[in-house]
This record gives C-alpha cells, sequence and structure tokens, in this order.
C-alpha cells in the first residue's frame, strides 16, 4: 500500500501579539470615543418648561421646549415620566424626537399608557424628561 503524505489544511498560524493589542486598543479608543459623543449630547441639547397642557382619564398631553445647539439634525431617545403629589408615577413614555440644529421649539406628546388614572381635581408634583443616553458598559 502507498504511503501518501497529506498537508495540514488550513495551516494553523497563531495571531502576532502586536495585532491582538492593536485590537483591544482600538477598541477602547471606539468606547471612549462614544461615550464622548454621547455627553456632548446631553450638553447640547436642553429640554426645559414642561408642563401638562390636558388632562383625562385615558391620556396626559405635555408640552415641552427643546432647544439644539447641536451643528447637525440628531435624532435623540427621551425618557418622560409623570409623578404625582406623593412621588408615585402616574404615567411614563420613551419615544423618539429630531432634534433640528440650532433650534429653540415646542413640542408636544400625548402619554396615553398610565400607570393609573389621575384623579378629579389632582396636582402633580414633578414632570421629568431627560434624555437617554446609549452606553456601552
Amino acid at each position: 500500500m502507498p504511503f501518501v503524505e497529506r498537508m495540514e489544511f488550513p495551516q494553523k498560524r497563531p495571531l502576532k501579539q502586536a495585532l491582538i493589542l492593536i485590537a483591544i486598543i482600538a477598541a477602547a479608543f471606539g468606547i471612549w470615543l462614544q461615550n464622548r459623543s454621547q455627553d456632548s449630547l446631553v450638553k447640547n441639547i436642553i429640554i426645559t418648561n414642561p408642563q401638562i397642557i390636558q388632562i383625562t382619564s385615558s391620556y396626559l398631553e405635555l408640552s415641552y421646549e427643546i432647544e439644539s445647539k447641536l451643528l447637525s439634525d440628531k435624532e435623540i431617545r427621551l425618557l418622560c415620566v409623570v409623578y404625582d403629589e406623593n412621588g408615585e408615577e402616574i404615567a411614563s413614555s420613551v419615544f423618539m424626537v429630531n432634534a433640528r440644529a440650532g433650534t429653540k421649539q415646542t413640542r408636544s406628546r400625548i402619554l396615553d399608557k398610565l400607570v393609573r388614572s389621575p384623579k378629579e381635581g389632582e396636582t402633580f408634583q414633578d414632570i421629568r424628561i431627560n434624555i437617554i443616553k446609549r452606553k456601552v458598559f
């Protein structure tokens, strides 16, 4: 019987340590750059004057002002939470807003998924509208 010697396929070649080091440094730089851009987004978009326009048993209508100091249009994710006078959550919503560059706009939003219905003549303690930052870790 003839003896046939085969080549090892595929050939196993380990990665060089320099390539692994470059990949780790590039990943760390990418994470740092993303966190820095998200921090600058929070600094350059200002949300002021949140107030309730209309109250019904099935929804709340909010009004707020958004000012963008960015150089280009940006789509951002906002979290809106409404609290009653006891500090309990009445309604919350996550939604997307397109912030135009260098403008100040008045916007409104309807919160129709309530935790509980507002009572007749109830006052609200706090309305918070925050920017949700993307995080890697």
